[in-house]
């Protein structure tokens, strides 16, 4: 939705890592910055689950990754 890096809706894929109702962590290549605003749809069985949420901390791993921890701050109803 809002990054300091990428270009505004931007959509890429990634590695989900963690998921819980007030937060989402996951695996990527791509360099986001804490702040930046994103929406995920995360598949739970046959139907994504749509979600805003805040990037508040990068972790750096092996081979040029980084592990992104967000906080959840928008979900459907339905969802």
């Amino acid at each position: 939705m809002r990054s300091k890096i990428l270009p505004d809706g931007e959509r890429f894929r990634v590695r989900t890592a963690d998921i819980s109702e007030g937060g989402v962590a996951f695996v990527t290549e791509l360099h986001l910055a804490v702040g930046d605003r994103i929406m995920l749809s995360v598949w739970m069985g046959a139907r994504p689950i749509t979600m805003e949420a805040l990037v508040m901390r990068i972790e750096p791993m092996s081979f040029g990754r980084s592990r992104i921890a967000c906080e959840v701050d928008s979900i459907a109803d339905h969802d």
